[in-house]
């Protein structure tokens, strides 16, 4: 495994490439120069496989160049000299020339090919990771209200008199089911490119935010803050807003550093309006970013974190933005933590009825 790592980097140094190719073409020149009495007639005749070989692991254009040169040097009269007499020699050094463009072509179709067969392959095996990773994350948290709620159903049956504690127990796991099941329907609905069912109606996005920062901050000791205008008017779906809140302050609190306050800033912008929630902590690579929105994907530091995620909250806040015409997006730096900006309209209605 080392050797072949090994192997894989020093082909992504150019000059690996050109040096192997120099030393193929080398080597078949050395092996026409000893069976020269048999190939004689065909002087160009070894260095076909020598360029399709090139083509794969050297350059083949830099060796139909070498293999040219070489031919012309040591194999095609005058010998020791780079000079055409007959016209037939002309001949057969275009007609190999061609023959070889043609080689490297087909060999070029072929290596985009297998890339792409690699690729694919590479995305199916992540995808089935990913999903084996997802089923094992839901059996999880789906055991927790389950347990939930057949305890209380054995406790109404021994103490009936804490009947509507236990009712409530059970209501508010059932509740907890049911937004899971919901959270991966909508993120279902959006890989198949269906559009979310959204109702809008005028409401005033603090109030939302307010009542979403007030609720987890109940569960997480006061961990959030809220920084915003009294009042921003406009009109969007309620649930929609109150699932992107939800997502990204539960996204923040469980990757951001422990103890450490999670901020949400709500700033009005002409006809838009931005919701930003910050916290602070290792940022993401940004090589992890660009699929930070995609379904089931999760980042590695979020993996190698030890917390469980299903890979769907930020899909989500994602589907429910572009649904309402809006847009979000990722800033992360070393010292300064994790933001995710939601830019929406503040009348979607015009998008909605358009979808």
């Amino acid at each position: 495994m080392q050797a072949r790592e090994y192997l894989n980097k020093l082909r992504s140094f150019p000059i690996y490439k050109y040096l192997l190719t120099l030393m193929i073409v080398s080597f078949t020149a050395l092996v026409q120069h000893l069976l020269w009495p048999l190939l004689e007639p065909a002087p160009f005749v070894l260095f076909f496989p020598a360029v399709l070989f090139c083509c794969f692991y050297g350059n083949g254009t830099f060796s139909i160049i070498l293999s040219a040169i070489f031919s012309q040097f040591f194999f095609v009269p005058p010998y020791d000299a780079i000079r055409l007499v007959w016209p037939n020699d002309h001949f057969r050094l275009l007609c190999f020339c061609l023959a070889a463009m043609l080689i490297e072509k087909v060999a070029k179709k072929q290596i985009k090919a297998k890339k792409e067969v690699e690729y694919v392959l590479e995305q199916l095996l992540e995808e089935k990771s990913a999903r084996e990773n997802f089923v094992s994350a839901l059996s999880h948290d789906l055991q927790t209200p389950l347990t939930a709620i057949r305890l209380s159903t054995q406790l109404l049956e021994r103490k009936p008199e804490d009947l509507a504690k236990n009712r409530e127990r059970i209501i508010h796991n059932v509740t907890r089911i049911e937004k899971m099941v919901q959270d991966i329907l909508d993120a279902n609905k959006l890989r198949a490119g269906v559009p979310l069912p959204l109702e809008v109606t005028e409401f005033n996005l603090i109030d939302c935010i307010q009542n979403v920062a007030s609720e987890m901050n109940l569960i997480h000791h006061n961990r959030i803050v809220l920084s915003a205008p009294q009042k921003i008017m406009g009109f969007w779906s309620l649930d929609a807003v109150r699932r992107i809140a939800e997502n990204l302050c539960t996204n923040a609190i469980k990757y951001g550093e422990e103890n450490k306050p999670v901020s949400i800033v709500v700033k009005e912008l002409d006809a838009k309006v931005e919701i930003e929630v910050h916290n602070e902590g290792q940022p993401i690579p940004s090589n992890e970013q660009d699929y930070l929105f995609n379904l089931y994907k999760r980042a590695l530091s979020a993996k190698k974190s030890g917390k469980k995620g299903w890979g769907l909250g930020l899909t989500l806040v994602k589907g429910f933005a572009t649904s309402m015409g809006g847009d979000v997006r990722v800033k992360s730096l070393q010292g300064f933590g994790t933001s995710f900006i939601v830019t929406l309209p503040k009348d979607v209605r015009s998008k909605i009825q358009a979808d």
